[in-house]
């Protein structure tokens, strides 16, 4: 199996097997390969950071808070709860021989064809078609190059690896939701969807649906 985030792709261009992507080829030629690119993930995200920042803590004390030095807040999706579905499905294809899901494809053509400033097709997130915000596998840094802050490693990694994220309004989410409780509803029904298509785990959407319980921004 192979896994790719948007920012790994759209960053580099650089994507595997584009011949199932063009429509050239399907799985029958490969029967014991899988592809999943990952909608609106990026390289490294806000829990990665987190993360990161616990281990720098227990290892050398060097905790601090979860910034972003590029333009926008890191890009909140949990990379790794697609990456642990993919993986469960891996173990069961060897050991059960159990067929995981079809590769799966981002939009290629233009600027991913964007819908709501998030990538369209691949495997989904249940966040993305519930956004409060666009997701993106990039961050902008706009730091001009003759100011004392510039830093030449932010341009290259905030352009590259760090994912972003862009707030809805309050206005725009209640336009979009209502309340909160149509948002629950809404976030409970993509769980369902993506646990369907076997890309997420039980444990996991326990993680997702108390984040919605517990997101504040909507009307009650």
């Amino acid at each position: 199996m192979r896994y790719t985030t948007e920012s790994d792709i759209k960053s580099v261009r650089v994507r595997q097997d584009k011949a199932f992507a063009d429509g050239t080829q399907d799985e029958r030629y490969q029967p014991l390969l899988r592809t999943y690119e990952v909608a609106d993930t990026s390289h490294a995200d806000y829990w990665g950071s987190v993360v990161g920042n616990a281990v720098g803590a227990y290892q050398f004390g060097t905790a601090g808070p979860v910034t972003s030095i590029c333009d926008l807040p890191l890009n909140p999706l949990r990379t790794g709860i697609l990456l642990s579905a993919i993986q469960h499905r891996l173990a069961h294809w060897i050991q059960y021989d159990e067929l995981p899901p079809d590769s799966a494809f981002m939009e290629w053509e233009g600027d991913f064809g964007m819908g709501d400033g998030n990538a369209l097709y691949g495997v989904r997130p249940p966040r993305i078609n519930v956004p409060l915000g666009k997701y993106l596998g990039t961050n902008p840094y706009t730091v001009d190059v003759n100011d004392e802050n510039y830093s030449r490693t932010a341009a290259i990694i905030c352009g590259g690896i760090i994912g972003s994220f862009d707030a809805f309004s309050a206005e725009e989410l209640e336009a979009r939701y209502t309340n909160h409780m149509a948002y629950v509803d809404l976030t409970w029904w993509e769980m369902w969807q993506s646990f369907d298509d076997g890309f997420l785990l039980p444990v996991d959407a326990l993680t997702i649906i108390n984040e919605a319980v517990e997101c504040d921004g909507l009307p009650d």
